[in-house]
């Protein structure tokens, strides 16, 4: 048998090298399709596009959350990079709008080091490459986390869903003993009103109880009764098979609920009505349930 995925959990991973210690965090809820979000430091954002990618490999479905994270080392060597012409241009910038203000106090050290670009930290990285190959150690331990905690749940999901499965074949065998009372009683009904319009009128009985049989013939709902219980029957082996299953089991059970409408439709009845009521409050419930799944 093969495994169920939901589409929520959560995952981390860590991996080093000689400079830096690369963090990552996966998160995955639900979503129509795969929907990647990627937060990476900026002097890393050329692996934005190569964790995009592996993410892809490993899932399908799902909005997925993927933070990248780095620490340097103790002793690691980061350059402070200072711009002393373009901090000597805006000093002298500063200090004429102040003469043209009347300003009495000078420019300070601090209003010129806020400009952008007069410092900062060298953001080069070494080789985008060699970097990927430390950082999608970390990716993949996120990942294989996030994988686990949805293979868990997916196996939850199932369990309910099955369960929910058999409840509502119970309640399709309700419906099945009920339906030839109804149209024995829709038949019964037509007759009375028959004889009660034409009373002292001489009638063709033979060709009464054909068209009695035929107005009767409407009311039948095995055809969607056995097409009910085939959908049933499909959303077990959809969820026995595995796999990315879950629009496949969204489209089953819609085609469920339109049965189920039809068979309250058809038979007129109210015991029928009431369990057709059931049958669409499970549907609603397995198809909540499907939308966690992958």
């Amino acid at each position: 048998m093969s495994t169920i995925h939901s589409m929520t959990g959560y995952g981390r991973g860590e991996s080093s090298d000689s400079h830096r210690v690369y963090l990552v965090e996966a998160r995955g809820v639900n979503g129509r399709y795969l929907d990647v979000i990627c937060r990476v430091p900026r002097e890393l954002a050329a692996l934005e596009e190569l964790i995009r990618a592996r993410v892809k490999e490993r899932l399908h479905r799902g909005r997925i959350e993927v933070a990248l994270s780095v620490e340097y080392a103790a002793g690691s060597s980061r350059n402070f990079i200072l711009d002393e012409e373009l901090a000597t241009q805006a000093f002298r910038a500063m200090k004429r709008l102040s003469e043209r203000l009347g300003l009495i106090e000078a420019p300070r050290l601090c209003d010129i080091l806020a400009v952008p670009g007069v410092c900062g930290l060298d953001e080069r990285t070494d080789d985008i490459e060699s970097v990927w190959q430390v950082a999608r150690v970390a990716v993949d331990g996120a990942l294989d986390g996030l994988l686990a905690m949805r293979k868990a749940e997916g196996g939850r999901l199932r369990a309910d869903l099955l369960h929910r499965i058999v409840e509502t074949e119970q309640l399709i065998s309700e419906i099945e003993l009920r339906s030839p009372c109804v149209i024995d009683e829709y038949r019964h009904k037509i007759r009375e009103r028959v004889r009660t319009l034409t009373e002292g009128i001489e009638l063709d009985q033979s060709r009464l109880e054909a068209e009695v049989a035929l107005l009767a013939e409407r009311a039948c709902i095995d055809e969607e009764v056995v097409r009910l219980r085939s959908h049933m029957k499909a959303l077990t082996e959809t969820l026995e098979s595995g796999g990315v299953a879950g629009r496949k089991l969204d489209f089953i059970l819609q085609e469920c609920n339109r049965e189920a409408n039809t068979i309250a439709s058809k038979a007129g009845d109210y015991e029928i009505g009431r369990l057709v009521i059931e049958v669409k409050t499970q549907l609603e419930r397995l198809r909540e349930q499907v939308q966690n799944i992958e």
